[in-house]
């Protein structure tokens, strides 16, 4: 019964297919395709699932990329490049199948599914539909390779730097070696080593390891064998930092902590100088060496001019000097005692004072003779004037006149 019924369903989805019955309008249907990422040589499978409302039949076709993949075959009536599906007894809304494939090369492999004709249960079109998926074949990244760790053994000359103990190679492993570096055979302390020489710097570079043949770095080996870190800097130009060695520290800079890159390096302050610049000595591209003005927050580096660096220093006190006692004035004897001791001056003194009374004497005598002679002048006078008076009155006068004269000395005397 089973049997009858899946041929009756053929027979009906191939005649639906084959005519178009009863001219149902199209509807599109939904074509989904899964992509996959694998490697070369893998297996993979692309699901194809078509869906719609009631869906019963499918007729579609796929193509795919065959420079990345190969089709080996697929499920669900899938065959030469073709899919033909149908739905059973119950109703469902999805039909699907599956595309296998195998990855032959690295790429993008696109499988693109296109479906011509669909029917729902009533066998009415539900039209066609396309859709596609990528495949992508990559090539796994190769593990990183380990740096080899090399034993200690023979190796390596002991070297005490910063109170720990390292080890400086006699070979540089190939995996240490720096562009613009050459290797040369040269020797420190008495030993045979290979060492790493810029020629244009002169820059000479040692290996180093910890006791477990790890944490390996570069430094550089300056003429008396001394070992500093070796810190590149590409600020418009190459320059490496080195120690000073026995060039003189400018006057004023006291040494200071500056850390590149990880590694602490030789570097110097101002006293004072709070603007956060570093002196270093470093050399250039061209080999040439001095000291720089290095700034780690705008990371450039300039080369240094001498200035004056103002040091104020705190004189030590100083006692105070013990005061200086006034001199004792001698007295001076009064001016009598003086005199007293010069019999000369003395007699002197005596002989002007003496002339002096003289003289008051004289001026005084003068004063009351001419005193004496100015009381007698005023009364002669008054005796003349009334004299003339007398002789110069007119004739006739009358004698009342002449008699009232005397009467004014009465007046007179009665107002003294």
């Amino acid at each position: 019964m089973k049997k009858r019924t899946g041929k009756l369903l053929t027979a009906a989805l191939a005649l639906a297919l084959l005519l178009g019955l009863w001219g149902a309008p199209a509807y599109a249907v939904g074509v989904s395709v899964s992509g996959k990422t694998v490697k070369p040589g893998d297996s993979v499978s692309v699901r194809v699932s078509f869906s719609g409302a009631d869906i019963f039949g499918v007729r579609a076709s796929f193509s795919y990329d065959s420079s990345v993949l190969q089709f080996t075959g697929g499920s669900g009536g899938v065959a030469n490049g073709n899919i033909v599906l149908y739905g059973g007894d119950k109703s469902v809304n999805s039909l699907s199948c599956t595309l296998n494939f195998k990855a032959i090369a690295a790429g993008s492999g696109k499988v693109s599914v296109s479906c011509s004709e669909s029917y729902n249960r009533d066998l009415a079109s539900l039209g066609g539909g396309s859709g596609g998926a990528t495949v992508t074949v990559a090539v796994p990244a190769a593990p990183a390779t380990p740096k080899p760790t090399v034993p200690v053994e023979k190796r390596e000359i002991p070297v005490e730097l910063g109170g720990q103990t390292w080890y400086l190679w006699h070979n540089i492993p190939d995996a240490q070696t720096v562009e613009g570096f050459e290797r040369i055979q040269g020797a420190w302390k008495g030993e045979s080593v290979e060492l790493l020489r810029q020629p244009q710097t002169g820059v000479v570079l040692v290996f180093l390891t910890d006791q477990a043949g790890k944490n390996g770095a570069l430094m550089v080996c300056s003429e008396d064998g001394t070992l500093s870190a070796y810190v590149p800097l590409q600020i418009s130009g190459q320059y490496v930092i080195l120690n000073p060695g026995t060039a003189q520290v400018p006057e004023g800079y006291t040494p200071a902590e500056l850390t590149l890159g990880g590694v602490s390096v030789a570097a110097w302050q101002a006293a004072g100088d709070d603007s956060g610049y570093f002196l270093v000595w470093a050399t250039d591209a061209a080999g040439q060496s001095g000291w720089y003005c290095y700034d780690p927050a705008q990371g450039t580096l300039q080369r240094y001019a001498k200035q004056v660096i103002i040091v104020e220093v705190t004189p030590a006190p100083t006692a105070a000097p013990a005061p200086t006692p006034a001199p004792t004035p001698t007295p001076t004897p009064a001016l009598g005692q003086r005199l007293a001791g010069d019999a000369q001056a003395m007699t002197l003194i005596l002989l002007l004072l003496a002339a002096v009374g003289v003289l008051a004497a004289a001026l005084v005598i003068l004063c009351v003779k001419t005193g004496s002679k100015g009381k007698d002048a005023p009364a002669q006078d008054t005796a003349k004037e009334t004299a003339v008076e007398e002789t110069q009155a007119p004739e006739g006068a009358d004698a009342p006149a002449a008699q009232e004269a005397p009467a004014a000395p009465e007046a007179n005397d009665e107002k003294s």
